[in-house]
């Protein structure tokens, strides 16, 4: 599964790894943040994608990898967002808390610095 949205800087990801009785299956969302795609737009579609990718993998999601190229000024914001998104009460809520890798890394365009979190939620 590789994957873009309209008007959205979003590209989507899949990967999988094991063996053909029980594998596991991961997502990279990348996204790029400026003034034609605001944190508050591209969440959406961040969210939109998340859910529809748990919803497809249940079981066998085992990992979500988030990019974000962010300036400085915008990178606590997408933070906290990253962080409401995480915590919603959503149908798909369990795969989430099932997940053994959840990731978010930031890069500031400017400066090349590179940030990473661990989001994993259980």
């Amino acid at each position: 599964m590789v994957g873009t949205m309209n008007g959205s800087s979003i590209k989507v990801v899949e990967g999988r790894k094991g063996g053909t009785l029980l594998p596991a299956y991961g997502v990279a969302i990348s996204v790029t943040i400026d003034d034609a795609h605001p944190v508050e737009q591209e969440i959406r579609h961040v969210n939109e994608a998340m859910i529809n990718w748990l919803r497809e993998r249940r079981q066998s999601a085992y990992w979500i990898k988030l990019f974000f190229v962010a300036p400085k000024a915008d990178q606590d914001s997408v933070v906290e967002w990253v962080q409401r998104l995480l915590t919603q009460d959503v149908d798909v809520r369990q795969y989430l808390l099932k997940l053994k890798e959840l990731d978010m890394f930031l890069l500031d365009p400017e400066t090349r610095e590179e940030r990473q979190f661990n989001m994993t939620l259980s």
